[in-house]
């Protein structure tokens, strides 16, 4: 994985209107994000443990940036389905 899974699912979590816009058009967004096949996999699994796993690969040993994202990605998670 690269980082550009965590940096998307940040843009998604900083702004509502591009949750909304993924919501309407995830495949391209993903794909204008320059997600791989495998990261854009992770997000469609809509599974919190999977991306918690792919974000904590991207940040490293970092546990407070770790925390972060995660907290991040299951509000992402669980906001994406309103």
């Amino acid at each position: 994985m690269t980082q550009r899974l965590t940096e998307f699912v940040l843009k998604l979590a900083e702004d509502p209107a591009t949750v909304h816009r993924y919501q309407r058009e995830p495949e391209p967004m993903m794909r204008e994000a320059g997600l791989s096949e495998e990261e854009r996999e992770v997000l469609k699994s809509n599974d919190p443990k999977r991306i918690r796993s792919s974000i904590a690969a991207d940040v490293g040993d970092s546990f407070e940036a770790g925390i972060t994202l995660v907290i991040t990605a299951v509000w992402v998670v669980r906001h994406l389905d309103e």
